[in-house]
């Protein structure tokens, strides 16, 4: 169903057509009346109608311009709550976007912190385990020693 918004531009055109076929019917007639004198019975009633017919749409004109501004506001609104929502949508991508990073820096920083724990008890462990070497290798050479 269509909306009053798209009615009105469609009004508009069709009493613009209107418009021009009765402006072409007055033309048409008024060239006949000058050059027929057999249309003088007619020509009231014709003239009739055409005033009639133009008088409606002027006023449907008349009151259809008295809306456009009324119609260019309520488009721009639309126009602006469109743009607004495109806006508010990116907007919120940005900001997930900006939360997953802010996230994803958490989780590494922290993990730092975990590595840093860990390389520091690795070398806990790798001087626990020269030391142990060197006294390995000491026995081993004081074995070699007492053999000689």
């Amino acid at each position: 169903m269509k909306t009053r918004k798209q009615v009105l531009p469609e009004q508009l055109e069709s009493h613009r057509q209107r418009s021009e076929q009765s402006w072409q019917i007055y033309q048409l007639f008024s060239i006949k009346t000058q050059h027929s004198w057999s249309m003088t019975l007619t020509q009231p009633r014709l003239c009739s109608r055409l005033l009639a017919d133009a008088e409606e749409i002027l006023f449907q004109a008349a009151h259809l311009e008295s809306r456009q501004l009324q119609y260019q506001k309520a488009a721009q609104r639309l126009a602006d709550r469109a743009t607004h929502a495109q806006l508010s949508e990116e907007m919120m991508k940005v900001k997930l976007l900006a939360d997953e990073k802010h996230k994803s820096i958490g989780i590494l920083k922290s993990s730092g912190d975990m590595l840093k724990q860990k390389v520091s008890d690795l070398s806990a462990k790798r001087d626990a385990l020269l030391a142990e070497l060197k006294q390995v290798e000491e026995a081993l050479s004081q074995t070699q020693q007492e053999e000689n």
